[in-house]
This record gives structure tokens, C-alpha cells and sequence, in this order.
């Protein structure tokens, strides 16, 4: 039973159903806001303060991601040719520096090259 203005009013099947489907939405939408509080909260606290000027404004982890991606994303050429820029430049080694670095900046390199190679042109460079 129920107090509706001050009477007690008994519940009815229809109306237990619909409070019971009220308090459900009422459940999922907080536990989709307490799920967006926690993705931005990790968003935030992960970047830079320069780079969290970036998404002051935005108010949801999905725009923050967004903004993100758009300022940092690379098209697929542009880094495949950065790569291939990189990679050759190596070759000048350093005399400073031990023979195992530039091998090893080589080796990482080669690897984001086969990586890059194989998502734009589905060519598999060799190991």
C-alpha cells in the first residue's frame, strides 16, 4: 500500500510493474552516469595539463576520446611515410652512441613499419 495525499491507496498489479520499471530506468541510468563519471575521470587524470586544455569543455568521455583523436590521429600515409622517413634517416648513426641503439631503434621501427604496411596496403613486409 501506498500513501497518495495522504490516503493509503493499495498498489494495483499495473502500478507495481510500472514503479518497478521506473526504479530499473532510475538504476541503469545511474549506473551509466556513475560509468561516464569514472571513463572521464580516468581520461583526465591521465593527461598533461596542456592536453587537458584540449578537453575542458567536453562534457562527455566519448567527445574527450573524440577531440583526442582528432588532435593526435595521424592519417594512415602521412605515418607510413614518417616511418619510411625515420627508418632510412637511422642509418646515420650517432658516433656517440653504442652500436645496440640505433639496431634497436631499427628494430622498432621495422616492426610499426609491417604493422602500417599491412592496414593500408595489406602488403606484409618481411621479418
Amino acid at each position: 500500500m501506498v500513501a497518495v495525499e495522504g490516503k493509503i491507496v493499495p498498489l494495483t498489479e499495473e502500478s507495481d510493474k510500472s514503479s518497478a520499471q521506473a526504479m530499473k530506468k532510475h538504476e541503469e541510468k545511474m549506473l551509466l552516469e556513475k560509468t561516464e563519471f569514472i571513463l572521464q575521470h580516468i581520461m583526465v587524470s591521465s593527461l598533461s595539463n596542456k592536453v587537458r586544455q584540449l578537453v575542458n569543455m567536453c562534457t562527455s568521455a566519448k567527445e574527450m576520446w573524440d577531440k583526442l583523436h582528432s588532435a593526435y590521429e595521424q592519417r594512415a600515409e602521412q605515418r607510413q611515410d614518417r616511418l619510411f622517413n625515420e627508418f632510412f634517416s637511422t642509418m646515420e648513426k650517432d658516433p656517440r652512441d653504442s652500436v645496440a641503439k640505433p639496431i634497436a631503434k631499427l628494430a622498432k621501427l621495422w616492426v610499426e613499419l609491417q604493422d602500417e604496411t599491412w592496414k593500408e596496403d595489406k602488403a606484409k613486409l618481411l621479418d
